[in-house]
Parts: C-alpha cells; structure tokens; sequence
C-alpha cells in the first residue's frame, strides 16, 4: 500500500471512530427550526487528537518523522467589556511523540492557559503564548490560534455558504512563520441523530507559508502551499462539539548559508471531540 493510500485509509478510520462524525438521522424526529449559532459564554471540554508526518527531501533521500498529540482541554468563554474572551486550558496531555519534545515538556504543560479576545464569529485577536521555548507549549498555542471555526457575520444557519481570509503569524520551531489563507464555509442542515441535533459545517481551505528562522546556527526560509479540509458540527443548544479535517502541505527549505534547498512534504490528520 502506498503512503498516501494508508494515509487516506487512516483518514477515513478517523472520520469514522469519532463521536463528532454526524450519523444518520434518526427517522421519525423532525429536525428543529433553523436558529442562528454565534459562539457564547459557556465552559467545555474537548479531547484532541493530531497525527502529523513530515518527510524531508527527495523521494530517494527522505527523512520522515511522525508527530502524534493527543490531550485533553477545556475552553472557558467569558463576557468582557462588551465582547468575549476565551482561555484554553491544557487539562492533561496524554501522548507528545516527537524528537524536540521532551518528558519534563509533558509534564509542564499540564495546567497551561493560552488567552485570547474571540468575536461571536470565532476570530481570534491577542493570544497569549505561555512559554516561548517549549516547542510543545508552541504547538499546541498554535492549535488554538486555530481552534474555532469562523462564522457568518449574521450567525449560523442552515444551507449558508461564506469565505473567510486570514493572515496568521507566529513564532513556532525556531520559525516566524506566516500564513495566509481562504477558506470557503459551507453549513448543511440541522439532523437529528443518535448522539443529538447537530448542523454540520464543511469547509476548504487554501494557504499559502512564509517563515525565516536560525537552527543550529544555519539561518533558513520556508516557502510553501498548503490545502486542508474537513467538517465541523454545531448543537442545537449552543455547543461548538468539534471537527474532524485533513492538511496537506508541500514546501521548500532553503539553508541560506549553504545554499541548499530541501523539498519538505506534510500530511496531518485531525480530530476534536467535545467530553462534557
């Protein structure tokens, strides 16, 4: 089996174990009357799940890691001054496999607290990193950075298409990166399904990275193109329950002072699942 077919059939287990995943509507219950969504205060928690393979240089000469992370969070959504503010509270991290990442990390991370001001709509402004030199804090500040899904100006509601552009920026593996995107939002129909009522969101998404950095003493660039996809899916009282999405990204890094371009290829899988 080729890489991409175990990647496309590990994509597909996950979209299938998730508890988010939308299941046929139950016949017999009418699904209840359209209602605009716009995100509220309230307190839930969520379990993250991420896979992530890296592979460096040609198809020949490649060097691959794998990334897994999985913890679990809880995002507190507050009123402040007339517009809401949110914080991501690392709960507990069940698995962190990477090479920069190290057990006193882990144990760390527990109990860390990213914030940030949140627009009914789901943007982000001003979130706050805990450590700057923990490359597991940074990761998982830059999941945040990403976390809600952007809505309509007007709010949620059934059968709405809308785009959203973004410019993100971040310090991140000795990185400062940039990101550009447009995503293209699709919302379907309330269902009522054996595990509630829910409106699923599916959306595309494409970006575009720049970043310079200093590893090892060696200044490098990072350029690349990036495609992502996946679905999101609301409740009817109010919840944000999750997602499930797929990124694909092809880059290249460049080692100024040697001169030396190194073609870089990423897929990752991810899921968000809401516990309570």
């Amino acid at each position: 089996m080729s890489r991409r077919s175990k990647w496309a059939a590990a994509a597909a287990l996950l979209a299938a174990c998730s508890s988010i995943d939308p299941a046929t509507t139950l016949e017999g219950q009418p699904a209840p009357a359209p209602r605009k969504f716009t995100y509220r205060p309230g307190v839930t928690s969520y379990l993250s799940t991420s896979h992530r393979f890296v592979e460096r240089g040609t198809r020949s000469r490649a060097l691959g890691d794998s990334i897994v992370l999985r913890y679990r969070l809880t995002t507190v959504v507050t009123e402040a001054d007339a517009e809401l503010s949110v914080s991501f509270v690392i709960d507990t991290v069940l698995r962190a496999t990477a090479r920069n990442i190290l057990r006193h990390e882990i144990d760390r991370a527990t109990g860390a607290v990213y914030a940030a001001r949140l627009s009914p709509t789901g943007h982000l402004e001003g979130l706050e990193l805990t450590d700057h030199a923990s490359p597991l804090l940074q990761e998982l500040a830059a999941r945040s950075s990403d976390f809600f899904p952007v809505l309509p100006p007007d709010g949620l509601l059934p059968a709405l298409t809308w785009v959203d552009t973004a410019e993100v920026q971040r310090d991140q593996g000795g990185a400062w990166l940039t990101t550009r995107s447009v995503t293209t939002y699709r919302s379907g129909e309330w269902n009522t399904t054996d595990r509630g009522v829910v409106l699923p969101v599916d959306w595309e998404r494409t970006y575009h990275v720049d970043g310079t950095g200093n590893q090892f003493g060696q200044r490098f660039t990072l350029r690349g193109e990036g495609t992502a996809s996946g679905r999101s899916l609301f409740a009817s009282d109010g919840r944000y329950l999750g997602y499930v999405s797929q990124d694909d990204l092809v880059a290249e890094l460049l080692l100024e002072t040697l001169g030396t371009a190194t073609p870089v290829r990423q897929r990752q899988i991810d899921t968000l699942r809401i516990l309570r």
